[in-house]
């Protein structure tokens, strides 16, 4: 036996290493300091110098021996990801943890912080050999990621960083050392999905990043809660990062790590929780000064939305606006085309065909970027695809009204880089578009997005305000919307519409906490999960399933389906209109072939698709002879519903899909 015992660990061995799974160690053994680390983020003739923020974090992570929770509250452009970063290495050192999962809110800016990564990572990687993932369903179009997967190999050939195969694929991911992706593959770990506890063990003893934890709903934030339990119980670090949070929500998320109180600090603030340690502490910060916000108001309506955003355009300078839906988007920019007189269009929002989606949010940071090449007059129209984490700079902003924090975190778009030429507009404007209303407001399509208490209460925040000071007027908007009650002397009308919407959200509320609250498969301090389960059949790797929309999801809404676009010519399907690119679906997919298929793809999501729309789409399959063995085969397109454009159309039941060049998809019943 002893015999057998050494050779099987040498089996063993040599296995994970063909897999890619070497030695770990710790990036920083011995205490650097948070500018040393980050030196390579400066220029010769100005160093990198920690901001207040950094400085902060790197004092609470002094003397540290055990997992922690930091809460980081910050305006935007205060380098909490580097402050994250910092923190893993500190962490790593003091508690052995394994690696670090960052978790983003979407595929766009996972995409982002997946290059911020690579390059936080890449002087460590002279040394040694690295694993950096990327997770999301559309990682394999995303060319940073492709240009560094590699196959198997041994430890001892070569250093750097690098995406082993091995861990490539969904469910083994999380195992890898170190990984970015979207905020549902750590989520999934919780639900009752199959193979879970791969994704939950992987998470186990690591840093968890979750940025941008403002920015989801009841039900998500549910479910983060019952994520950061988790964490904590499988001797997990945890940095939470957002612009700012409701009290209740900050009280949940410290409660989720085992603190009993919320400490009080001023904001911006980076709150402390130590495990086993009932007791956190929290400091403030000083944030840069920014430029005050010069707030003015418009109507709701597109037509006097377009016209002032083509005047300030034409004086010079780089314009957003940033609107609720995408229909909303389609309608605005279809309106400034043939207006524009030497001005720039750009459209970016989610239903454009994967890889023409990647394209334009590559175009977006190209342009408006912090090393963009800006154009002398532009303006993008866009929905809330570069609301969070795209380093994005604008002169003048015009937004929808919507959340005050998530208005405040478009704000942060705006004059965010200093130093640049910006023409006439030396002074921030934010244009609200539906704060001009005179009485109780119809928000129109925003309240199918957003609750409508939300919007009036904070509509009332921002009635007769002429400015916003940041970062002082972050904290006391966000905490007057959501934790303060209704302001005195308001009219019968604004008393009734607000008690009738507040009735109607905590209904939704309450519905969505019971389902985060029972949706996980259990909680660590419950004896439940340990007992056999019959788990719901689900998808085995899609975090949003497609075929029915009452199966778990990780985020609440409407309905949605993957489908991927094919064109129909001269009785051939092809990947584009001109049918110069003929593809076939009758056998076997191979996987480059299923590369190209995927790239086609768009997720339908809206209040139209409704389920005879679901039913509609297997019945175009079947109308148009497509089997479905090889796309079921394929893992890409499992889930995915092919369907067939002819002469740019396509109908679904009663639902009319038109695929143009320009606007993207455009819904019509």
């Amino acid at each position: 036996m002893a015999g057998y015992y050494q050779r099987a660990k040498a089996r063993a061995a040599q296995k994970l290493d063909s897999l890619g799974w070497f030695k770990r160690e710790p990036l920083m053994p011995e205490p650097q300091s948070l500018e040393a680390v980050f030196a390579y983020l400066g220029k010769p003739d100005q160093p990198f110098k920690a901001r207040p923020l950094q400085s902060t974090m790197e004092r609470l992570l002094e003397g540290i021996h055990t997992p922690a929770l930091f809460l980081v509250e910050a305006p935007m452009g205060e380098g909490k990801t580097e402050a994250a970063f910092y923190a893993h290495l500190r962490l790593q050192a003091a508690n052995g943890h394994r690696g670090m999962y960052l978790a983003l809110p979407t595929q766009a800016t996972g995409n982002l912080m997946f290059e911020r990564a690579k390059a936080f990572l890449d002087p460590y990687g002279k040394s040694r050999r690295l694993d950096l993932q990327l997770l999301h369903g559309a990682s394999e179009l995303v060319e940073a990621y492709q240009k560094i997967r590699v196959r198997p190999n041994l430890p001892d050939e070569g250093e750097g960083v690098e995406a082993q195969v091995w861990f490539s694929h969904r469910k083994r991911g999380l195992l890898s050392e170190y990984a970015v992706g979207t905020v549902d593959q750590a989520l999934l770990s919780v639900l009752p999905t199959k193979h879970h506890f791969v994704r939950l063990w992987g998470l186990g003893n690591r840093v968890v990043v979750l940025d941008e934890v403002h920015a989801y709903d009841t039900y998500t934030s549910g479910l983060i809660e019952s994520l950061v339990r988790w964490l904590r119980a499988l001797g997990s670090s945890v940095v939470l990062m957002s612009a700012t949070l409701p009290k209740a929500k900050r009280e949940s998320l410290l409660r989720a790590f085992g603190a009993q109180c919320a400490p009080e600090a001023p904001y911006p603030r980076i709150t402390r929780a130590l495990a086993g340690d009932p007791t956190p502490v929290a400091e403030r910060f000083a944030a840069r000064e920014q430029p005050t916000l010069t707030l003015r108001s418009l109507p709701l309506e597109l037509e006097a939305l377009a016209e002032r955003a083509l005047e300030q355009a034409r004086q010079g300078g780089c314009v957003a606006c940033i609107v609720n839906t995408v229909q909303r988007a389609q309608e605005l920019y279809q309106r400034l085309v043939g207006k524009a007189d030497g001005v720039e269009l750009s459209l970016f929002h989610a239903r454009y065909p994967l890889e023409e989606r990647l394209a334009r949010e590559r175009a977006v940071v190209a342009k408006f970027g912090k090393e963009g090449q800006r154009p002398p007059k532009a303006i993008l129209v866009a929905t809330q695809v570069v609301e969070q984490s795209l380093d994005l700079d604008f002169d003048v902003m015009f937004t929808d009204l919507a959340p005050i924090d998530l208005m405040l975190q478009r704000a942060g778009r705006l004059h965010r880089h200093q130093g640049r030429e910006r023409g006439p507009h030396t002074q921030p404007v934010l244009w609200v578009a539906g704060l001009e209303e005179g009485g109780v407001p119809d928000f129109g399509s925003a309240e199918r997005v957003y609750e409508r208490y939300v919007l009036l209460r904070s509509w009332l925040a921002l009635r007769g305000r002429q400015e916003i000071r940041l970062p002082g007027d972050i904290d006391p908007l966000v905490q007057e919307v959501y934790s303060e009650p209704p302001p005195q002397g308001l009219s019968e009308a604004w008393r009734a519409a607000l008690e009738q919407a507040q009735v109607c959200m905590d209904k939704r509320e309450s519905t969505d906490r019971d389902e985060a609250f029972y949706a996980p498969f259990g909680q660590p301090d419950e004896t439940k999960w340990l007992e056999p389960q019959t788990f719901p059949k689900l998808p085995d790797d899609e975090p949003n399933p497609d075929d029915d929309p009452d199966l778990l999801h990780t985020r609440k809404g409407s309905p949605s389906a993957t489908v991927v676009l094919l064109h129909k010519v001269g009785g051939q399907l092809c990947l584009d209109e001109s049918g110069k690119e003929a593809v076939s679906v009758a056998s076997k997919l191979e996987l480059s072939e299923a590369k190209r298929l995927f790239a086609r793809s768009v997720k339908l999501s809206r209040h139209e698709l409704t389920r005879n729309d679901f039913q509609a789409l297997k019945e175009h399959r079947k109308a148009h002879g497509l089997p479905e063995k090889p796309w079921s085969q394929t893992p890409l397109l499992a889930h995915a519903h092919p369907v067939v454009l002819e002469g740019g159309r396509a109908v679904l039941g009663e639902l009319e899909l038109e695929l143009h060049p320009e606007l993207g998809i455009v819904y019509r019943r």
